[in-house]
């Protein structure tokens, strides 16, 4: 389902619903931000506990869709289990059942801030991702296992010895 403006639509697509926490009910669907790349929503929902807890979701079409959900998962993936306080945690990806040629990402929903952060902390957390992930390369080479997307431009990650 896309994104109703006035924030009160509360079904949602089939396989986004069940990638959910189990259990819980769809409270509102409102856009998050623009792009012209990817369609982007807040799901907000009421979980089983009677708390409430937003996602952001994202869906794009296609094959470049496809792969940028799919990259998109697995580096945010990879970026949460290496500096988690930076980075909102990824839940899934997939593809809509009702579309098959939609493709989407959920994640944790934060609110993001416009200002510049401060260069030692930015640098500081640069440098414990770096530390917190080395040695995790299957090959001990430099790279990624998928192509991640700059936008909807696929970034080459091959694997390389620097």
């Amino acid at each position: 389902m896309l994104a109703n403006p006035s924030g009160k639509a509360t079904e949602i697509e089939q396989n986004v619903k069940i990638k959910l926490p189990f259990g819980c009910d769809v409270l509102s669907v409102v856009p998050a931000g623009k792009s012209l790349w990817v369609q982007r929503v807040k799901i907000k929902v009421k979980l089983i506990d009677g708390s409430e807890k937003a996602y952001f979701r994202k869906a794009a079409s296609g094959y470049r869709g496809y792969k940028m959900m799919e990259g998109a998962f697995a580096a945010e993936t990879a970026i949460y289990s290496a500096i988690p306080e930076h980075t909102p945690k990824p839940l899934a990806w997939g593809t809509y059942k009702s579309q098959p040629d939609v493709h989407f990402y959920i994640c944790d929903f934060v609110d993001m801030l416009d200002n510049v952060p401060d260069p030692r902390s930015w640098g500081e957390t640069i440098a414990r991702l770096h530390q917190n992930s080395v040695g995790k390369s299957p090959c001990s080479k430099f790279g990624f296992h998928v192509t991640t997307h700059l936008a909807n431009v696929p970034v080459d990650n091959t694997w390389n010895k620097s």
